[in-house]
Order: C-alpha cells, then sequence, then structure tokens
C-alpha cells in the first residue's frame, strides 16, 4: 500500500469522525431543546395557573419515545462536505477562581436555608 493510499485512508476516516459527530451533536441538541420546550409549557401552564397543558403520560411519552426517534433521524443526513473546512473547538476545562467561589456561595446558601 502507498504512502498516499494511507494518507487518503487516514483523511476519510477523519472526514468520516467528523461528520458522524456533527450529526450526534445535532441530535443531542434537537433532544434538549424538544425536552425544555416541553418543560417549559408545563411550567408556563402552572405559572398561568391553567389546568396542566399535558398530562404525565403524554409527556413521558413524548420524552422517551416520540422525540427521541425524531432526534435519531438527524443522524442519517447527509455528508457535509465542507466539514473538513471547519475548525475543531478546543476542550479547555479550567476552573477560574471566580467560578469556585460563586459554587462555594451556593452551598453556603443552601446550607443557611436548610436550617
Amino acid at each position: 500500500m502507498s504512502q498516499f493510499v494511507r494518507l487518503q485512508l487516514v483523511y476519510m476516516s477523519v472526514l468520516q469522525s467528523r461528520h458522524h459527530m456533527q450529526c450526534v451533536w445535532n441530535c443531542v441538541q434537537f433532544w434538549v431543546c424538544c425536552g425544555v420546550t416541553v418543560s417549559a409549557v408545563q411550567v408556563l401552564g402552572i405559572f398561568l395557573l391553567l389546568p396542566p397543558v399535558m398530562k404525565t403520560g403524554s409527556v413521558l411519552w413524548l420524552v422517551c419515545l416520540v422525540v427521541p426517534l425524531l432526534s435519531l433521524s438527524l443522524v442519517a443526513s447527509s455528508t457535509d462536505p465542507q466539514v473538513m473546512q471547519r475548525a475543531t473547538g478546543k476542550n479547555q476545562c479550567v476552573v477560574d477562581m471566580q467560578a469556585s467561589n460563586f459554587c462555594a456561595y451556593i452551598q453556603y446558601i443552601y446550607i443557611l436555608v436548610k436550617r
């Protein structure tokens, strides 16, 4: 196998993996947005003192069956030819002092409220 063929195989595998991860990310985004929308509709109905918009069984049926099946349809989308031109994001998980102070403050308030 020549060097060019090996490089092309690596390129194609990276292309397919990027496409797959993009499709999975779209699927997760759709699933989360639908779940938040259903929850927001229910909470808005409670705040407006209306009867429940959907019964518990209907919400469970939507969130556990219908929405995941609809979101899985996003996995089978066609390959984007520009996927290799996009820059990948950096995984930077840095907890700075301000975030840690905020978490400590929330825990302190929680302890005070529980007393």
